[in-house]
C-alpha cells in the first residue's frame, strides 16, 4: 500500500460517482462517506504496524480533490 493505490482509490469514488452507467453509479454523498473510512482505515493500520507509514496523513481530503 502506498500514497499512490490511496490516492487511486479516492479516484475510483470519484469516477464512480460521476459515471452515467446505472450498474456502477454510487452518489457522491455515498463516495464521500467512503472515504473517511478508507482514510480511517489507513490509520488504524499504521497505528498497527501493518504499514509503514501514515498514508492517512499524506493523501488529500476527499471535497478538496473534485
Amino acid at each position: 500500500m502506498d500514497v499512490k493505490i490511496a490516492e487511486g482509490f479516492k479516484t475510483f469514488l470519484l469516477s464512480s460517482a460521476k459515471s452515467n452507467e446505472k450498474k456502477n453509479v454510487i452518489s457522491r454523498n455515498t463516495a464521500s462517506t467512503y472515504f473517511p473510512i478508507f482514510k480511517a482505515f489507513l490509520k488504524q493500520a499504521f497505528i498497527d504496524d501493518n504499514i509503514t507509514s501514515d498514508l492517512s496523513a499524506k493523501i488529500k481530503e476527499f471535497l478538496n480533490s473534485s
